[in-house]
């Protein structure tokens, strides 16, 4: 069967902000993550040090130490990451 219509669909300009956004997002995600369980465990490590010496409480890590490093990290990551796809660097050819 030949078909005599054929559907093209034309790329618009701004179909690519909701990806560029989603991208961003899930990098700013991942960046908070991992800010978090890094900035755990280096308070644990050394609440632990610490603790030979005197009475810590742990809650204090996640409270105190990793949530709010983790909030931080995300809009930091999430506009890095929107204007490093923005601002694409060309590297020349040689």
């Amino acid at each position: 069967m030949v078909a005599t219509h054929q559907l093209v669909l034309r790329d618009k300009p701004h179909s690519r902000l909701g990806q560029r956004l989603a991208i961003a997002f899930a990098i700013a995600l991942v960046a908070a993550a991992l800010a978090f369980f890094l900035s755990l465990f280096v308070a644990i490590v050394v609440l632990l040090v610490i603790g030979f010496f005197r009475h810590v409480d742990m809650a204090v890590t996640y409270r105190l130490i990793a949530l709010p490093i983790a909030v931080a990290t995300f809009p930091t990551a999430l506009i890095a990451s929107l204007w490093w796809q923005a601002n694409p660097r060309r590297v020349p050819r040689t």
